[in-house]
C-alpha cells in the first residue's frame, strides 16, 4: 500500500521506508515464496527501483522512538479506509 501511494505523489529520487515488521523484510529478502503477496510486493519494488533509489529499514516498534508511535497509529486509521488519503506532515507539527 505505501509503495502504491508513493509512485502517485513523486516524482521522488530516493526513497526510505521504515517498518517494524521484520517478518516482511525477511520476506521480501528470501528467493524461495509462493506468497502472491509478497511477490507482489517484490515486483512493485523491482519495477519502481528501475526509476528510484528504494531502501527498506527495519526499526523497533513501540520503543518512543519519535515519530513511530504516531506512524503506527495513521497506519492502523488507515486500515479502516477505503481509500489512501494525503496527510499533512503530522512529524512537523
Amino acid at each position: 500500500m505505501a509503495l502504491e501511494f508513493i509512485s502517485t505523489i513523486g516524482p521522488w529520487n530516493k526513497i526510505n521506508l521504515y517498518t517494524d515488521f521484520l517478518s516482511i523484510l525477511e520476506a521480501l529478502n528470501t528467493f524461495k515464496t509462493s506468497k502472491q503477496e509478497i511477490l507482489a510486493i517484490k515486483s512493485d519494488i523491482l519495477e519502481m527501483s528501475k526509476e528510484i533509489s528504494i531502501a527498506l529499514h527495519w526499526i523497533l516498534a513501540h520503543t518512543g522512538m519519535q515519530g513511530n508511535e504516531t506512524a503506527h497509529s495513521y497506519a492502523k486509521k488507515a486500515t479502516t479506509r477505503p481509500n489512501i488519503e494525503k496527510i499533512a506532515n503530522p512529524l512537523n507539527n
